[in-house]
């Protein structure tokens, strides 16, 4: 099984590679961050181990029989003194409110490849929340977080 630390390496990658209007994303969480962007963080709950039969089995091949999936969240956080209706229409356009030519939205992104590359079995969006204020290291910023699952071997 690829590592959570390749994994969520690579899941950067894709966003920033992807998400149209252009946004940096960080596969690790940054002590100092630069807005706008989008952390790849742990959720909770985090980790759902031997999820099919032969759980603890591994392949021929070396890799576990029994997939583990993990709950990956994506925070997108611009700043709050930012917030006009440019910031709200960009957030919009992020999260897949609002669709036009050139845009690419997270789920969208995500939808591009979800496999990673192979490095993971499946990528999948789950739910976003509604943008809005959002507390990140202390500091209060105009943002959502949008729910997902990963599955590696």
């Amino acid at each position: 099984m690829a590592d959570l630390t390749t994994i969520r390496n690579n899941l950067a990658a894709q966003l920033s590679a992807n998400v149209q209007p252009e946004i940096q994303a960080y596969s690790e969480i940054p002590d100092a961050i630069n807005v706008p962007c989008i952390i790849v963080a742990p959720a909770r709950p985090q980790t759902k181990t031997g999820i099919t039969l032969g759980g603890g089995t591994l392949a021929a091949d070396g890799l576990p029989m029994s997939p583990t999936e993990f709950r990956i969240d994506l925070i997108v956080l611009c700043a709050k003194t930012s917030i006009d209706q440019q910031w709200q229409q960009t957030m919009d356009q992020w999260l897949g409110y609002q669709v036009a030519a050139g845009i690419v939205p997270i789920p969208m992104a995500i939808d591009m490849d979800p496999t990673v590359g192979g490095t993971l079995e499946w990528w999948e969006p789950l739910t976003i929340d509604p943008p809005g204020p959002i507390q990140w290291n202390g500091v209060e910023y105009f943002g959502s977080r949008c729910h997902t699952w990963v599955s590696a071997r």
